[in-house]
């Protein structure tokens, strides 16, 4: 018997001592007492693989030695002496055990009473008694403590009342306690001449503090074995000065050293000091480096030693890779030989995507969640749909899993998942096969015309309603149950009935010779439901629960479990938490992210008893875990000891913006040991990853692979750089090694690559042109294209071919879409002017009304009834209301203010049966295109055998007609249908027609702010007021001597109030107006231009177009609103040729205007 604490600071060797005399005790006698070694978890497999690792070509291993945890020793015992006739919780199973406790307590709780219902809360009590247990507190030390501050003797009440309720139910249950500790120091007391135990040598190392139940396990087993040696990064120096240092940086293991001595006796507790002589270390720099942590001894010499600035954390972890990939190459160092610390979480994507496209091998030692696992989100979304009644996503995520799916059900379930998200079907909607077949749409009267689509929908309808069958008879199952037991039982004869059971072992078995880890993950996920089931039998037994406990319990478990993941291989990089990771003596250490917002970190309590209370618990003989004030002052240790982990070399990087994109500064920790400016030191690093580019470009490069995808787009840079910048090299220095690479890459054997660099390189990102019998076959052997349809063309070649070429099908959510206001807008008007008999002489009641039950009709046929399922698309569809009204009420004015009368509504032109006829055009290449349209309203004023026409257009956001986007051909529409009405149309409307005006109406309620009622009355008819184009029949300088300007209004003084005209006060129009007002020559000009626009884009769609090439018209690309921007990868840098811009200046306007001189078109 006897302990023993060996005391040293990092690197001083303890641990190889503690090897050499493990091995010295095995040599002599390899059959010998027990030798243990307790570490924690994170710890045992290094320590295993170092005992067994072979040594002078002899194989390594001893057979007295064993590697342990202190909860693996005790069970290590229990072998002996017989294992607990206890039932067994798991994890998850004991917060089940604890929220139903705290279920049935609700009632009798004051403090905690509506925290009771709340599993997160039930997790939160467990880690409270797990840390009473964990320092021997037990319930009666809670009774009666009185605090001075608010409802805190009342909490404490409550936390007795959970605590002792608690206790007797885990004996009640004969339920393994949270903490095996006490009863296995009781085991061990009662038991005489344990084999196990019997002359063992206990050797305790990797920790740096211990809980209360963990001394009094070390203070047990040292009356039961020979030797304890206990291992501990430790100074207390006798100088008075270097002890105040020594006690800051040590407080956490001088606490340790404290307790034992009172445990034990201070004499009776021996100590071995190793010198503090950092033996670790190779280079000089990381020797300086420790001694000033630990004694404050300023550095000279910074050898082995690397600090890098990155301007981002993407840019650090490549740099880290880059780091890694040098060592490897240059250094022949091994992966295992490296290991990667780090504070910050979100560090963990950033290298695992990086060192992925590095191929470096690792091993990340963090917590990765079972619910990823197919299996495990399988049951899960079974619950899931169960408790939400077939909520649509649950009943989705249940068929994605795979697990209920055979043969083509892929591609049906691909079906089904569109319809469900485009017409937003959950619940018992599912079960109705008319909600997924039937459709409805306006017919040209304004009836709702009803389309079955079952026929063509029947194999997806089937699948669906064969999985719903599936799960039906399982719910009705869970439906029946009373009893926890109905509910596993159910659930687990759905997985065996339904063959569930027999994929899984089929996958594990498949797994085994492909992925060992995804293999080992889904056995844990399959164990894991098992035992859930098995938890959930223990904690309920057979009394009736309801299901929503049970589920609630049951999920969370499946929710909060995580894998036990060891590394896939030997040589691998080690990266884990600074706190926890376990990197001994490697070669190579990273400790990455270290700002100052990280290092030190900021400590929170987020446990039930607060620090303010931990304070007050201490003075009362109850000790608990450390406080946040208390861990604080161990973060330079924290720090300390990942900076002591290399014995080679270290490198400390930091980014300067966070994740958020907030600016940061280096850790105060790494400050304080840099050199000041202007210092002269040895051997001093300091990069900043942000001047590779220019001035060090060649530390950009570190292997073929991770530098390939850098090579490309270096040189695609270089290549889209003006050859006239290119002409001397000197004035690009930062292409200077890449065009080296690519030049040895040439000339090497890296053939492959090169092939890759030559592909990438010659990659355009363009669309190949079609063959002109490919486009026949896709566009027919007569162009019959809407107006629309050729806008699109303009807007982008690649949106027209996906669209009217390859008739690409979008999957749309189910949510009310731009284009389906703008829908509502026109069939609702539409209507409304029919019911209303084509005139606004109507009281505002009688409008309004009308347009309530326009809206009414026209919404059954939008997104599936959309409007009637929330509160926000009802509020859409009054908003629509009174948007059409308001602009009704506004058109009204115009109609009882002047004499133009509505004649025509949604006028329809493309066929020879057509109320406007057909319009026929044709190419320079002889194709024939038939133009079809429908044009929202025509209103005319008839004199003397001439019909005065306006077009209106109605839009559901601001719109103008700019001239330059006519010319440019994405706004062709209106002036063809007045093409269309000047050539089709004098027989229908009687007369000549006389173009007009065409003018876009933006339906909408104006909000305006003003500071008086005569302000707001025009800030609202500007808003109201239409925009466009005119056409003057005389004068093109003012409104007198233009019958047709002259009938919009009759009061023309006050045409300005509904129109976008103004005359001066010589009675001419100033200047915005006359941009407006054509004359019918300039208006024939323009037509004809457009005409010409039909021809030409037909002739080139026929000739194969697909190019991605979007327009930029006012500021905004047509990529924004586009289905298949997913579909055409346009690139900024690959595709910057390709991107059009509106280049239809004022001065083109004015050059193409001049072409009419006099009434003739030159």
């Amino acid at each position: 018997m006897g302990i023993t604490i060996w005391t040293g600071t990092s690197g001083t060797g303890k641990t190889s001592r503690m090897f050499n005399e493990i091995e010295e005790l095995t040599k002599d006698s390899p059959l010998g007492s027990n030798i243990y070694i307790v570490t924690p978890m994170q710890n045992t497999l290094s320590y295993e693989q170092l005992i067994t690792q072979p040594e002078n070509g002899e194989a390594g291993g001893s057979m007295r030695t064993s590697v342990f945890s202190f909860t693996r020793l005790m069970w290590h015992v229990y072998n002996e002496l017989g294992q607990p006739e206890k039932e067994s919780l798991s994890e998850a199973g004991h917060v089940m055990f604890m929220h139903n406790l705290m279920n049935d307590m609700k009632e009798v709780l004051n403090y905690y009473h509506t925290s009771g219902g709340y599993i997160k809360f039930s997790e939160k009590v467990l880690e409270q008694i797990t840390e009473f247990r964990a320092y021997s507190v037990k319930p009666e030390h809670l009774n009666d403590l009185q605090f001075e501050r608010g409802r805190t003797t009342e909490k404490y009440e409550d936390l007795n009342k959970i605590y002792s309720m608690w206790s007797e139910q885990i004996a009640e249950y004969n339920i393994e306690d949270l903490n095996m500790i006490h009863n296995f120091i009781d085991d061990i007391n009662r038991a005489e001449n344990i084999r196990t135990l019997q002359n063992a040598t206990i050797y305790i190392d990797g920790f740096h503090n211990f809980t209360e139940s963990e001394f009094d396990l070390i203070h047990a087993l040292e009356s039961k074995v020979a030797q304890i040696n206990l291992l501990l990064t430790h100074s207390k120096s006798d100088d008075s000065g270097q002890a105040g240092r020594d006690i800051m940086l040590f407080r956490k293991t001088e606490a340790v050293v404290t307790r034992l001595q009172e445990l034990f006796g201070e004499h009776y507790v021996e100590f071995r000091h190793f010198d503090d002589e950092f033996l670790r270390a190779k280079r000089t720099g990381l020797t300086q480096l420790e001694k000033y942590i630990t004694t404050g001894k300023k550095m000279t010499n910074y050898d082995g030693i690397t600090i890098t600035e990155a301007p981002s954390v993407q840019e650090e972890v490549i740099e880290a890779a880059r780091n890694i990939e040098t060592l490897v190459r240059e250094k022949g160092a091994r992966y295992s030989d490296i290991g990667i610390l780090y504070r910050d979480s979100s560090y963990e994507e950033h290298i695992k995507t990086t060192f992925k496209r590095f191929n470096i091998s690792y091993h990340m030692d963090a917590e990765h969640f079972m619910h990823c696992n197919p299996f495990t989100q399988l049951i899960i979304a079974l619950l899931e749909c169960y408790k939400s009644r077939f909520q649509s996503s649950s009943f989705l995520n249940v068929l994605k899993t795979g697990y209920l799916n055979s043969g083509n059900d892929d591609q049906l379930l691909a079906h089904l998942e569109n319809i469900i998200i485009e017409r937003g079907l959950t619940g018992n909607e599912l079960f109705d096969d008319e909600r997924f077949a039937i459709e409805y749409r306006l017919d040209a009267e304004g009836m709702i015309d009803r389309i079955d689509n079952t026929e063509s929908l029947r194999k997806m309808i089937d699948y669906k309603n064969d999985k719903l069958g599936q799960l039906k008879s399982f719910f009705n199952a869970l439906n029946a149950g009373k009893t926890v037991k109905d509910y596993v039982t159910a659930i687990y004869n759905f997985i065996v009935d339904n063959g569930i059971l027999i994929k899984l072992e089929d996958e594990i078995h498949e797994l085994e010779e492909t992925d060992v880890r995804l293999r080992n993950e889904t056995e844990q996920s399959y164990n894991l439901f098992i035992r859930l089931l098995d938890d959930s039998y223990t904690v309920f037994k057979d009394k009736e629960t309801d299901f929503s406990l049970f589920y609630e319990t049951f999920t969370d478990g499946l929710k909060s479990a995580t894998f036990n993941t060891r590394p896939a291989t030997i040589d691998q990089v080690i990266i884990g938490l600074l706190d926890l990771a376990k990197v001994e003596n490697k070669k190579y250490i990273f400790i990455v992210g270290m700002n100052y917002n990280v290092m030190p970190q900021e400590s929170r309590s987020t446990t039930i008893v607060t620090d303010e209370e931990k304070l007050v618990l201490g003075t009362r003989g109850i000790t608990l875990s450390p406080s946040a004030r208390t861990l604080a002052q161990d973060e330079r240790f924290v720090f300390y000891l990942g900076v002591t982990r290399p014995t080679d070399e270290l490198f400390i990087s930091w980014s300067s913006t966070l994740q958020n994109k907030e600016a940061t500064k280096i850790s105060p920790f790494v400050a304080e040991f840099l050199p000041d400016e202007g210092e002269n030191v040895l051997n001093y690093t300091y990069r900043k990853t942000a001047h590779y580019e220019v001035n060090n470009s060649i530390r950009l490069i570190s292997s073929i692979r991770s530098m390939e995808a850098l090579e490309h787009f270096k040189l695609r840079q270089l290549m889209s750089t003006d050859r006239a910048y290119l002409e001397d090299l000197s004035t690009v220095p930062q292409y200077r090694h890449f065009i080296a690479v690519y030049q040895l890459l040439k000339t090497g054997d890296r053939q492959a690559v090169m092939k890759r660099l030559t592909r990438n390189l010659t990659y355009d990102n363009k669309a190949r042109k079609v063959s002109n019998a490919t486009a026949e076959k896709l566009y027919g052997p007569e162009m019959k294209a809407s107006v629309s349809r050729f806008q699109s063309y303009f807007n982008c070649n690649f949106q027209h071919f996906s669209n009217y070429g390859l008739k690409l099908n979008v999957r749309q959510n189910y949510t009310v879409r731009s284009l389906e206001i703008g829908n509502l807008y026109h069939n609702a008007l539409e209507k409304v002017a029919a019911d209303l008999s084509m005139t606004l002489n109507h009281d505002a009641e009688i409008i309004k009304n009308a347009v309530k039950n326009a809206v009414e009709t026209v919404l059954r046929t939008i997104s599936y009834g959309i409007f009637e399922r929330s509160e926000y698309y009802l509020s859409l569809k009054e908003k629509a209301v009174q948007a059409i009204t308001t602009t009704l009420l506004f058109m009204k004015d115009i109609e009882m203010l002047g004499n133009y009368k509505m004649t025509l509504i949604e006028a329809v032109f493309g066929r020879k049966s057509d109320e406007l006829g057909e319009l026929t055009l044709e190419s320079p290449n002889g194709k024939k295109i038939i133009l079809r349209g429908k044009i929202d309203r025509v209103d005319t004023y008839k004199k003397d055998d001439k019909v005065y026409v306006n077009i209106i257009d109605y839009k559901s956001s601001a719109r103008d007609l700019r001239k330059s986007d006519v010319l440019n051909g994405v706004e062709l529409q209106i002036i063809t249908y007045m093409y269309v009405l000047m050539n089709k149309a004098e027989t229908l409307l009687d007369g000549e027609i006389i173009p007009n005006s065409m003018l876009f109406y933006h339906v909408n309620e104006p909000k305006v702010k003003a500071e008086d009622a005569e302000t707001a009355y025009k800030e609202r008819q500007n808003a109201l007021k239409p925009k466009g184009l005119f056409v003057a029949d005389g004068t093109t300088s003012n409104i007198d001597g233009n019958r047709g300007l002259e009938n919009l209004i009759k009061e023309t003084e006050n045409i300005n109030e509904y129109f976008p005209l103004k005359e001066k006060k010589d009675g001419t129009f100033d200047n915005h107006s006359k941009k407006r007002v054509l004359s019918e020559e300039m208006f024939a000009h323009y037509s004809a231009y457009v005409m010409e626009k039909f021809k030409t884009a037909t002739d080139e769609i026929y000739d194969g177009n697909t190019l991605a090439n979007p327009i930029d018209t006012n500021g905004g690309l047509p990529c924004r609103f586009c289905d298949f921007k997913a579909a055409c990868h346009i690139d900024k840098l690959i595709n910057a040729e390709d991107y059009r811009t509106n280049r239809i200046s004022d001065e083109d306007i004015e050059a193409f205007e001049s072409e009419v001189h006099d009434g003739e078109i030159y």
